[in-house]
């Protein structure tokens, strides 16, 4: 089973891309313009990075949740505060506590260049996912994609965000904010797993972790994990961005994390 990613910034006209071809054991990075994208793999899948992609939450009709368009759209105006119909919307799944519906936010426009582009490069068969959901998930941790300086965090099945700025001693402020509304509901994860993505970006993990205790609102415990090659164990700085760092040809992985979790289906955006 062979697997080629494509990541995919909407902001960007989609001329040259970065990829990575999983076949077998060795993952093979490249970059280049999409017709020298590599051909006859059995899955493609476009990622969109986490900056360009809402994941907020919903309340539905049981009708609507399959339907895209401006039923989805209507749904969502309040938090992407652009008009209903410049946003494509997807219906991901219900949340943990089963009282909301997750739904995933782009810019139409942006990602139909992107789709346009691979039509006129004979590609024609691939998934879309957001880059925050191939992180890994595992009940009562968080995940976080960190650079040193910013990155994105996967907080449950369906949910997640990018992070603003930080440093190795602090984490960054709405990665705290976020910890605190999660605190709110009851629902602070014991762990956060850190999947460092940059050479040197290793946090202070007993710093860090301290500091997250203390500005979250409710007490408890969140530790720090290096998560990278095996869950906790170790991080993997400096290899290849796009590539997974365990698992078979067929696991996909996040543009910059160190051990990507097989996403579900449902974690496509149609």
């Amino acid at each position: 089973m062979s697997l080629l990613r494509i990541y995919a910034p909407l902001g960007d006209a989609p001329l040259r891309c970065e990829w990575v071809l999983v076949d077998g054991r060795k993952p093979v990075p490249g970059e280049g313009t999409l017709a020298e994208l590599p051909r006859g793999a059995n899955r493609v899948q476009l990622v969109i990075p986490a900056a360009q992609v809402l994941l907020t939450r919903a309340l539905l009709p049981p009708g609507a949740r399959r339907r895209a368009g401006s039923v989805l759209a209507f749904a969502v105006e309040d938090a992407t505060a652009v008009e209903p119909e410049a946003s494509q919307v997807s219906w991901l799944g219900l949340v943990a506590t089963g009282d909301a519906d997750a739904l995933a936010v782009v810019d139409k426009r942006a990602l139909k260049r992107w789709r346009d582009a691979l039509e006129a490069a004979g590609v024609r068969a691939y998934e879309v996912h957001a880059e925050t959901l191939l992180l890994p998930h595992e009940n009562g941790e968080w995940s976080l994609a960190w650079n040193g300086g910013e990155g994105f965090v996967r907080t449950g099945q369906f949910e997640g965000a990018a992070t603003d700025g930080g440093d190795a001693a602090s984490p960054p402020l709405s990665l705290r904010m976020m910890l605190d509304e999660a605190g709110l509901r009851g629902a602070r994860p014991g762990a956060i797993a850190v999947h460092v993505t940059a050479p040197g970006a290793p946090p202070d993990r007993e710093v860090m972790g301290s500091r997250a205790r203390r500005a979250a609102a409710h007490g408890g415990s969140v530790g720090l994990a290096h998560g990278a090659g095996t869950r906790r164990h170790r991080s993997r700085p400096g290899a290849s961005p796009l590539a997974p760092r365990s698992g078979g040809a067929g696991e996909p992985a996040a543009r910059r994390p160190g051990s990507p979790a097989r996403p579900l289906p449902s974690t496509a955006l149609p």
